[in-house]
């Protein structure tokens, strides 16, 4: 994946600060510490010069299709979280379902991106927000 997305000219632009670093037994480009056997990251985001950025989370998937997070997580992910279908560029992909891109926006202060994309969820898929940030909803019953 890294070798196709550095040929179309993406760049790393972070490491996330959960990244956890695991073996590999090839080296990877833009991720990894270059030499065979070396350590790639599991949290991390690529962009490119048009401003596209791409968020790559990896998740382990086990024999009943739950997801454990390869970086340091305490979350998990039930098998119905990866129900999700969206577009990217017309093209169909699979993707979170917005109840669990909602909860993914836990256990960290929020940046302005996050609180209207939380509000996006909110709105287009009725989705409720987080215990943590229900505070941001705008039109709350008192």
């Amino acid at each position: 994946m890294t070798a196709i997305l550095s040929e179309r000219g993406f760049i790393l632009k972070e490491i996330w600060g959960e990244n956890h670093w695991v073996r590999h037994d090839r080296p990877v480009i833009l991720i990894g510490e270059g030499e065979v056997g070396g350590a790639v990251a599991t949290a991390f985001i690529l962009n490119d010069s048009l401003g596209r950025e791409i968020d790559v989370h990896v998740i382990r998937f086990d024999e009943h299709g739950c997801g454990t997070p390869a970086w340091h997580s305490t979350m998990s992910f039930p098998p119905d979280a990866f129900l999700g279908h969206g577009l990217i560029a017309g093209s169909p992909v699979r993707c979170l379902s917005a109840a669990m891109q909602m909860r993914t926006h836990t256990g960290y202060p929020l940046q302005d991106k996050d609180i209207e994309e939380l509000r996006l969820l909110h709105e287009r898929f009725d989705v409720a927000y987080p215990e943590e940030h229900d505070h941001l909803r705008v039109n709350r019953l008192v």
